[in-house]
């Protein structure tokens, strides 16, 4: 073992060496097959009694578990980072590829503490004055990317969004992966600059996601980091609605962690990303939005969202009105101290827009 190897990284070589799927050995370590994937991802940390099981089913005599001796004390000696640390990169294409280099590290990291004030929202304004940089690479000995393998890339994205209620971290671990196989081709593939932007979006949707996930394990440090490596991908992308999408989750985030001032900005930058969205997404991220007015208490503020939701479903779904008159008379039964049934409201307005591909 090399003084870099991790626990996860020498059972997967040792498992290979051995020819052993990942069903025999957890059958041999009396572990489910997923659990022995997820160790070898480094989402999962074997107890001491697992890791002498998997010791032996791998038959590394000891080395598994002198692995995880070794990280156990580095641990202790490693302290926590903030969850913006190494992603104060410039908002180019050469600073998204440094965020692909960092993004692994958030793997190994026992805690990402979670951010407020100025280092949350500073980048949630920042990226909307930056150029929009041009992606096209030509790499030699390779092909340039077919409109096939986006479309695949475009399926496999939309599967991911789906996996979180069906698989939970397990899905994670999947969702993770993609990150992994959309970075090679970044990297390594050769693309034309549309092509380069829809890989940038399939990257922001996927970080988008991987947030949602963090975020509903209550990784808030990690899902912050994920949402900041989307939203620099959502700009290489020239992508304002799935940005504006990102700011929208993460002022959800901040008002469930009762980070009101947070909320209110994370709001204010998602209504501005979406100005040129279409109306479907307008009322989406106003829906959104108006969840940290109400977490405030601020009726004012509320009320203007839930107008704006209205308004832009009504622009958007005029064949819809029965359904957008029956939203805004629940609304309007919101009275002073109830704002929370605002989250009923427009938590049944996101759920129709993103049923509608609003989302």
């Amino acid at each position: 073992m090399d003084g870099t190897e991790t626990f996860g990284h020498m059972l997967h070589r040792l498992r290979t060496r051995a020819r052993l799927s990942l069903r025999a050995v957890g059958d041999l370590a009396h572990v489910s097959h997923t659990y022995v994937y997820e160790v070898e991802k480094g989402h999962k940390v074997p107890s001491d009694k697992v890791a002498a099981a998997l010791d032996g089913a791998v038959n590394a005599d000891g080395a598994l578990i002198a692995a995880l001796k070794q990280e156990k004390e580095t641990r202790e000696h490693k302290a926590d980072i903030h969850a913006a640390d190494g992603l104060h990169v410039a908002w180019t294409y050469k600073g998204l590829l440094h965020l692909l280099e960092e993004w692994p590290n958030m793997l190994s990291r026992r805690t990402f503490i979670t951010l407020t004030g100025a280092a949350l929202t500073g980048p949630a304004w920042e990226w909307m004055d930056a150029p929009i940089p041009a992606l096209a690479r030509m790499a030699d000995g390779t092909d340039s990317i077919s409109e096939g393998l986006l479309a695949v890339i475009d399926n496999v994205v939309a599967s991911a969004q789906q996996l979180d209620d069906q698989h939970g971290s397990a899905g994670a671990v999947f969702v993770a992966d993609q990150v992994t196989a959309v970075d090679r081709l970044l990297r390594h593939a050769s693309y034309t600059d549309a092509a380069g932007k829809r890989l940038s979006t399939s990257l922001a949707q996927l970080a988008q996601t991987s947030g949602w996930m963090a975020h509903d394990r209550l990784r808030d440090g990690e899902a912050q980091r994920w949402y900041l490596i989307g939203l620099h991908a959502a700009h290489c992308a020239d992508d304002h609605a799935l940005a504006a999408s990102i700011l929208a989750l993460m002022s959800n985030q901040a008002s469930t962690l009762n980070r009101q001032e947070d909320a209110i900005q994370l709001a204010a930058a998602a209504q501005e990303a979406a100005r040129p969205a279409p109306a479907k997404v307008r009322a989406l991220i106003s829906a959104r939005s108006g969840l940290a007015y109400a977490g405030a208490g601020d009726l004012a503020g509320f009320h203007r969202m839930r107008d704006q939701a209205m308004c832009m479903l009504d622009v958007a779904e005029s064949s819809h009105r029965k359904l957008s008159n029956r939203l805004r008379h629940q609304a309007t039964c919101v009275v002073c101290g109830e704002v929370s049934v605002w989250g009923v409201v427009s938590g049944w307005l996101i759920h129709t827009l993103v049923g509608r591909g609003g989302g």
